[in-house]
């Protein structure tokens, strides 16, 4: 297990769906997101650090106008 993976959730390869990814960087185009690598079919992919559900449900309410 690598240092950043140590306490992070597991992630989930977006194409084929496989658990047995590792992070790679801890940066990846966005300071938001890090870098993957999928061991199942060997792609690199991107996946977002902080995922905040009260974010989305406040941006989700209907505004009064």
């Amino acid at each position: 297990m690598g240092v950043w993976e140590s306490g992070s959730k597991q992630v989930a390869c977006p194409f084929c769906d496989s658990s047995e990814t590792e992070m790679i960087a801890l940066f990846g185009q966005q300071m938001m997101t890090s870098q993957y690598y999928c061991r199942n079919c060997r792609s690199v992919f991107e996946a977002v650090k902080w995922d905040d559900p009260k974010a989305k449900v406040e941006s989700e309410k209907p505004k009064d106008g």
